[in-house]
């Protein structure tokens, strides 16, 4: 991908077919350690605004070379070609003229081009060139500039050999530059034609090694169709094999220079392809003449016939070949016949470049709309037609790739390698975050937009129930309905339908998950809260001993609103990872929680209230992208272990007993339940809704001065619970009672609680205003031994951070606990000292 303000870089890819990458501004070096890494793959990350940029040369860019030329008088030998090819001014007043080669030079990285003393470097490959509008600072004089801004000129062979002609007419003279091991720093030697079949090629070298054996092969008199199927067997063996295309492609190349071998009598490439140790004795010279007399006989006679008369016509000529050419040079005539007639009636075959660019425009036609998702900006969703039916799919998955395939397949009868798709899809994606392209949310199951709740089935037909005060209506592809995006990992066998005023409701629901009579109205209400979107929802923490069914339990809420194939996971250690996993989901269900690291706890209660993520990032710094979370969360656990005050302020737990043996189900009976159960209480749940919406803002008004710090889910679980027949502010006190008791159960976790307690009860007044230090030692005096409670903390900066972590705790039992620096200079207090005020707020 790349940034979408860099216009120039746009420019280069897409039309110049360049492989892009970012250059450092202090000295001419690519800005990535893996630089080697860069020569045979494309670089698709961001590049910034603002960057230096160059262009690798060599295949990866078509075939892309450069004449690097530093002088002006020299310049003038290529100065014609201005207008027909892309030529650069570089920064030091010199010039780049580049062009494509149809090959490349098997051994050969280019050749310095010398006149008194001036020379001219012609760079082929394993080298890249700055571009414009680049300047290194220390050795540019100015930015590098385009003087002849038109595509690269492709050069045949002929046209290549003609321009180092001129030059050696112009007395200049050639050292060509040979391609060295990078482990040795000497020029790399030839390998042996059983060395090329006996090793096993890595990745980076598997085009150049199988060109180099088709060449050999072609040279030796193989029919292609030997040395394809030769090459696609050989490919099978390697620990590293590439598709069958991409094989196709070095044959193909292999032949092209074979070709060239026998129509040009070229000294650069000549000696760079001794296919056969050094001897180009055994490499027939075509005189004309006697080839164009082999190839009328090879069309009109059988070979037999045709060698007796073209050894008669042989005995004709000034300089007459040996009979062991002349068969030789029918063989190669007898070849090119049947070639042309293969070509006539075979299918083409296609370049990978051709496959990946019908790829790519297919996948444009296959494209009926795109936006950029606002909670995930390196995300786009594409709206495609699957089964003559609407959807939006992540333009990166399987999806859309198994969409562009079966459409490749059905039009054009062919059938690609992954790697094609895969670079097609990269290339879209690349375009998409170039372009205008429009922002919105994009949801999953549930959305809230201007008051409406959107609950999408994902179901087949695409059915989405739209719920608002006045009624509930059901939706199919509707333009102004949310987006939602299709699920991957979704249960094709479960039953999505929908039904209202059904035989069950959220009370069966709450029995089924064995939840104790205390806590049903509260649990009632939290999972109606779930299908809302765009409010904080406690994290539901069922707990209790082994054999409570707490992950049945968690499981049956996560069915409920968000079924997938997996409905509980283990929680991954790594945020980031995390942070995706719940991106993917609306609502994660991690099971079998017994700890939780502070870092982890910081994250889960950002997530529950809203946070922007950045997501991981690689090769290269030039743009970040976000991940916008509010996610709801079901964690369960042997026991509440949470020990972090706000992560338990921002959850709610639901303590499960023990089931007897006489009352056990199977998981199957329990699935079967579930499914009897879901498509009545989901209607339930969707019409609970619609009537607390026609209360919500009374029910707000109301209570706006009682609310604790999830507000939004107070207020709106209160109205659930007033439609679902409770008392007026039941659910709150109940609500409240029950972050009471979770905050009070952290007391056994900080040990300072009670000495501030009972420090606070023998005071008269309100409030008390102290030093951190002093509460420190009335708190975890020191004995006759100077030593202190081991259980307490053992310096004064771990107690002062650990008054700032039971403030929660403390609010639960009527006491305000602030932890300031004192800034005033008046003497009751040290300048810069830790002051507590504790503040009893009991009315």
């Amino acid at each position: 991908m790349i940034t979408t303000e860099n216009k120039i870089v746009k420019k280069f890819v897409e039309e110049y077919v360049f492989n892009v990458i970012p250059v450092r501004s202090d000295k001419k070096a690519i800005a990535d350690k893996e630089y080697t890494r860069w020569f045979i793959e494309l670089w698709l990350e961001p590049i910034a605004n603002g960057q230096n940029i160059g262009v690798v040369l060599g295949k990866i860019s078509q075939n892309l070379i450069c004449f690097d030329i530093d002088a002006h008088e020299l310049y003038e030998f290529l100065k014609h070609y201005e207008g027909q090819t892309f030529i650069v001014k570089s920064g030091k007043k010199g010039y780049h003229v580049y062009f494509r080669l149809y090959d490349i030079p098997l051994l050969y990285s280019g050749a310095k081009i010398i006149k008194d003393g001036k020379t001219i470097e012609l760079f082929l490959k394993n080298r890249f060139m700055v571009l414009p509008p680049s300047f290194i600072v220390g050795y540019s004089e100015q930015a590098y500039e385009i003087i002849s801004d038109v595509p690269v000129k492709q050069l045949s062979r002929t046209e290549f050999d003609g321009i180092l002609k001129m030059f050696l007419d112009n007395k200049f003279k050639i050292e060509k530059t040979k391609v060295t091991d990078s482990s040795t720093g000497k020029s790399k030697a030839r390998k042996s034609t059983n060395d090329l079949e006996t090793e096993d090629w890595a990745v980076g070298i598997r085009y150049d090694n199988g060109r180099d054996l088709a060449l050999r092969q072609f040279h030796s008199g193989w029919e292609y169709e030997k040395i394809e199927q030769y090459a696609i067997n050989k490919n099978s063996s390697l620990t590293a094999p590439a598709d069958n295309d991409h094989v196709i492609e070095w044959v193909q190349a292999g032949q092209r220079i074979y070709k060239g071998n026998l129509e040009s009598d070229n000294g650069f490439f000549k000696s760079t392809e001794d296919f056969l140790n050094g001897n180009q004795d055994d490499i027939p010279k075509p005189d004309a003449v006697i080839f164009e007399k082999a190839m009328k006989l090879a069309e009109t006679c059988d070979k037999k016939e045709a060698l007796k008369e073209l050894v008669e016509f042989n005995k004709t000529l000034d300089a007459p070949y040996n009979n062991i050419k002349l068969e030789k040079f029918l063989a190669v005539a007898i070849k090119q016949i049947k070639d042309k007639i293969n070509k006539r009636f075979a299918p083409k075959k296609e370049k990978g470049t051709e496959r990946q660019m019908r790829a790519f425009q297919v996948g444009r036609e296959v494209i009926q709309e795109q936006v950029r998702n606002e909670n995930d900006t390196e995300q786009v969703v594409v709206k495609v037609f699957r089964n003559d039916r609407p959807i939006w799919t992540d333009l990166k998955s399987p999806s859309f790739e198994q969409i562009l395939r079966v459409k490749i397949q059905n039009d054009f009868g062919a059938i690609h390698g992954d790697s094609i798709y895969r670079d097609a899809i990269k290339n879209l994606h690349a375009q998409v975050l170039l372009g205008d392209i429009e922002t919105k949310k994009i949801y999953k199951v549930c959305a809230m937009e201007e008051g409406i709740l959107y609950y999408n089935t994902n179901d087949e037909q695409g059915t989405i129930y739209k719920v608002s005060k006045d009624e509930i209506t059901k939706i199919h592809d509707d333009e102004s309905q949310p987006i939602f995006l299709k699920k991957q990992n979704i249960q094709a066998q479960i039953n999505r339908d929908v039904q209202f005023d059904g035989p069950f409701t959220i009370k069966d629901f709450s029995k089924l998950c064995r939840i104790q009579e205390h806590d049903r109205m509260i649990f009632e209400s939290h999972v109606i809260c779930e299908f809302l979107k765009n409010i904080p929802v406690p994290i539901m923490i069922p707990h209790g001993e082994q054999g409570s069914a707490k992950t049945s339990i968690s499981n049956g809420v996560k069915y409920l609103v968000d079924p997938e194939i997996e409905n509980s996971l283990s929680m991954p250690e790594d945020v980031d990872d995390i942070a995706v996993t719940m991106s993917k989901r609306e609502i994660s269900s991690f099971d079998n929680i017994d700890q939780i690291k502070k870092i982890v706890s910081d994250f889960l209660c950002r997530t529950v209230t809203g946070t922007q993520h950045p997501k991981r990032k690689l090769y290269t710094d030039g743009e970040e992208f976000n991940l916008i979370l509010k996610e709801k969360i079901i964690l369960n656990g042997i026991t509440p272990s949470l020990d972090q005050p706000d992560l338990v302020e921002r959850s709610i737990f639901y303590e499960l007993l023990k089931i007897e043996k006489t009352e056990r189900m199977t998981d199957a009976e329990v699935s079967e339940k579930l499914d009897a159960m879901r498509p009545s209480v989901v209607g339930f749940a969707l019409q609970t809704i619609q009537k607390a919406m026609l209360i919500f803002d009374d029910v707000n008004e109301e209570i706006k001065k009682q609310l604790p710090r999830m507000a939004s889910f107070a207020v709106w679980g209160e109205a659930i619970s007033r439609v679902l027949g409770n008392e007026d502010n039941k659910f709150l006190d109940a609500y409240c009672d029950k972050l009471e008791m979770s905050n009070l159960n952290l007391s056994e976790e900080y040990l300072i609680i009670t000495p501030i307690l009972n420090h606070m009860q023998t005071k008269l007044t309100q409030d008390v205003t102290m030093t951190v230090s002093q509460l420190y030692e009335i708190v975890a005096p020191q004995n006759d031994y100077g030593k202190r409670n081991s259980e307490m903390p053992q310096d004064v900066r771990l107690f002062g951070k650990q008054l700032k972590q039971i403030a929660p705790v403390m609010r639960a039992m009527n006491y305000d606990i602030e932890v300031s620096t004192y800034n005033k200079n008046d003497g009751v207090f040290v300048r810069g000292n830790k002051i507590v005020k504790i503040v009893n707020v009991c009315e």
